[in-house]
């Protein structure tokens, strides 16, 4: 469809941006946040760090595009951090140990496409671990692992039973063992786990999640974890476990919407990534965007969603015409090529697309 339009794909993807270059210049606003979120991290080496915000905010683009920037030193301040790449999704069928192995799983997923990426060969012990992870090579037996010291201190090796049995505290070990590489071998002040869509859990399993976490997980070295949930997750955690509050990082960083203008600019930016041509316009117009923006109370995901939807109901009623033109002239015996049939939705005019969005 976008392709008849003059796209090479949607500029209305819903999808949040990731962790890579191309997607950085894609990101406005958030200069507030985007301080917050560096100075925070350079507190220390490690801790908890929440952020929220209401649902389609942009929660997770807005710290994928700044942890690519700190691991890349595009920042303009704040430490060297390996991005979670991978995030770790909650579900709400989750228990708490699926949590943890998930964690340990996403960092070992955000070394490995880190590796990949820069053409660095995966650290041994880190490799030894995905496979105990996916139940393949030793993961039936015990698995020794070095976990080095940090600033010169003496490291200690353990055992890790095979993953079925793992405990709280040997997926710590693990994460430790990795973490250690990554700081020793590959030259990062610290990694980051982040588990994303919190608010999955019930009150209850968070608690337990949290109390679980609190003096196992929460406590490996040179780990960020970085809790991404909704509005009042700060105040939630607080209330459910005030150990681990006061373990977090200041008082949490809240992403609020962007303002209109910047979600103009956000359309500009991404209409100049996927058009054909230098000069190509946004498909809809600058009023649709605003009653769409205001409707949702600024959610971008919900302005992206609904552009997205105008102009497939648009595509499809000019196609109907189209149809309805072809069974006509097919009566009549006249010709009508299937170049005719694909360039149409694309000379429409778009000024009186929003029409079409209740079709």
């Amino acid at each position: 469809m976008w392709e008849s339009l003059g796209f090479r794909e949607s500029p209305f993807n819903t999808n949040p941006l990731v962790a890579r270059q191309e997607d950085v210049d894609l990101l406005v606003g958030r200069s507030s946040e985007s301080v917050d979120l560096c100075t925070q991290l350079g507190t220390a080496s490690e801790g908890v760090l929440v952020i929220s915000g209401r649902p389609g905010v942009g929660k997770t683009s807005f710290f994928n595009i700044q942890q690519f920037l700190l691991e890349n030193d595009q920042a303009l301040f704040g430490p060297k951090i390996l991005a979670a790449r991978t995030l770790c999704p909650v579900q709400p069928s989750d228990d708490i140990r699926k949590i943890s192995i998930r964690a340990l799983d996403s960092l070992y997923r955000s070394v490995n496409e880190w590796c990949s990426i820069n053409k660095v060969d995966l650290p041994q012990q880190t490799k030894e671990i995905g496979k105990w992870i996916a139940g393949t090579g030793t993961s039936g037996f015990s698995l020794g692992i070095n976990i080095l010291g940090f600033g010169g201190s003496v490291g200690r090796t353990t055992q890790l039973p095979k993953i079925s049995d793992a405990t709280f505290e040997a997926i710590s070990d693990a994460i430790s063992a990795i973490s250690a590489e990554v700081i020793e071998l590959l030259h990062f002040k610290s990694v980051v786990i982040a588990l994303d869509n919190i608010e999955n859990l019930s009150d209850e399993l968070l608690g337990s999640m949290l109390i679980s976490f609190r003096d196992t997980l929460f406590s490996t070295p040179n780990v960020w974890w970085v809790l991404i949930g909704q509005s009042g997750l700060s105040s939630l955690i607080q209330s459910l476990d005030p150990r681990v509050f006061e373990r977090t990082t200041g008082s949490g960083i809240e992403v609020r919407p962007i303002e209109l203008t910047e979600l103009y600019d956000a359309i500009k930016l991404r209409v100049a990534k996927f058009h054909k041509k230098k000069t190509g316009k946004a498909p809809l117009t600058e009023e649709t965007f605003k009653n769409l923006f205001e409707a949702s109370f600024g959610e971008v995901r919900f302005v992206f969603k609904y552009s997205n939807n105008i102009c497939t109901k648009f595509v499809e009623a000019m196609r109907s015409d189209v149809l309805k033109e072809l069974s006509r002239s097919s009566s009549l015996g006249t010709k009508l090529d299937k170049k005719t049939f694909e360039k149409k939705p694309g000379c429409c005019d778009w000024s009186v697309s929003y029409k079409f969005a209740n079709i």
